[in-house]
């Protein structure tokens, strides 16, 4: 691939002002404000430069590395992202097409996030689109119901039989994923209970067991490895215990063996480059959230799982996923 152009846009009716990079194979816009001493650097970096693999990228993001971060991150995904398959960039070879794991209810307490994933499933929308189909029994089930105030057990029965409606028109299976979030309460607070540390372990542990949950995300609170230890050790051959930290950092949690997964951030290409190898190296399993401009580097460097809400970014998402698929299929 060969940058052919860079220019401002400068930002008319119907367009945001940004920077639009032009290659031999594509066009990207991305979306920032440069003032003009900072756009000739860029163009300067960009203009006439030759990317065809992993090793020419990270020469480039080295060029970027003096221009402020939030500027270079999304530089980085634009060049990428001008190419109609900037996956190749990283990996010419790559196969995997990440599974959905898809968000079909959400509330305050308790289990915050419920999601489905297949594993078997054969196409990538056929999945979303069965995940939705659960959503919406789940939905009309609780209609004017507050989630809040019904006990996620309830809630975790509804979304199985939910599923097994819906499995009588699919031949793939759907698994029930959970998501906790983030609290400052010492203690974990349910509808009907609260529970301490090691209660609420033994809760997990039966929940996981109960429902062969096959994700479980920040069951415990960041920082409190013993538990999260404890849960791994016991479950990892039957879920995926995964963090997934407000501060983006896991050494101790990967030193300590005290997960199998975790969900991965984009703050720039060398870091991720270097998080994903440190992830796979230690057998942890990574989650990524759904974002329009990383779709490129989550297929090339093989992520396995993304997150999908109901939001405009996701579909968006599942659209450019479903046409990497085809083209990748179309290469083999």
């Amino acid at each position: 691939m060969i940058i052919k152009e860079i220019k401002l846009n400068k930002g008319l009716i119907f367009k945001k002002e940004g920077l639009v990079i032009i290659s031999d194979e594509g066009k990207s816009e991305v979306n920032i404000k440069l003032d003009n001493s900072v756009f000739d650097i860029v163009k300067n970096k960009l203009q006439d430069r030759i990317i065809n693999n992993i090793n020419d990228f990270e020469k480039l993001c080295d060029d970027l590395a003096d221009i402020d971060m939030n500027i270079r991150r999304q530089i980085e995904t634009g060049v990428l992202n001008s190419s109609n398959a900037g996956w190749k960039i990283i990996n010419k070879d790559a196969k995997q097409i990440p599974r959905p794991m898809c968000l079909i209810l959400k509330k305050n307490k308790g289990i915050k996030e419920f999601y489905l994933i297949s594993l078997n499933a054969k196409n990538f929308d056929g999945a979303v689109s069965a995940s939705r189909d659960v959503s919406s029994i789940v939905e009309k089930k609780l209609n004017n119901i507050k989630k809040d105030d019904v006990d996620d057990e309830d809630l975790l029965d509804i979304i199985k039989e939910a599923i097994d409606k819906v499995f009588q028109d699919i031949d793939f299976e759907l698994r029930i994923c959970i998501g906790y979030g983030d609290s400052s309460s010492d203690n974990y607070l349910y509808s009907n209970k609260t529970l301490n540390e090691q209660e609420q372990l033994e809760y997990v542990k039966k929940l996981i067991n109960k429902y062969e949950l096959f994700y479980v995300e920040n069951p415990f609170h960041e920082g409190k490895f013993e538990s999260y230890i404890k849960l791994t050790n016991e479950m990892k051959n039957k879920c995926l215990i995964c963090l997934k930290s407000r501060i983006n950092e896991y050494t101790e949690s990967v030193d300590k063996h005290a997960l199998n997964a975790a969900v991965i951030n984009y703050d720039n290409f060398k870091q991720f480059n270097f998080d994903v190898k440190s992830f796979k190296e230690n057998n942890i399993n990574i989650i990524a959230d759904p974002d329009i401009n990383l779709i490129n580097i989550f297929v090339g460097f093989n992520i396995p799982i993304i997150k999908f809400y109901n939001d405009k970014i996701s579909e968006e998402a599942t659209e450019k996923l479903i046409n990497v698929t085809a083209s990748i299929k179309e290469k083999r």
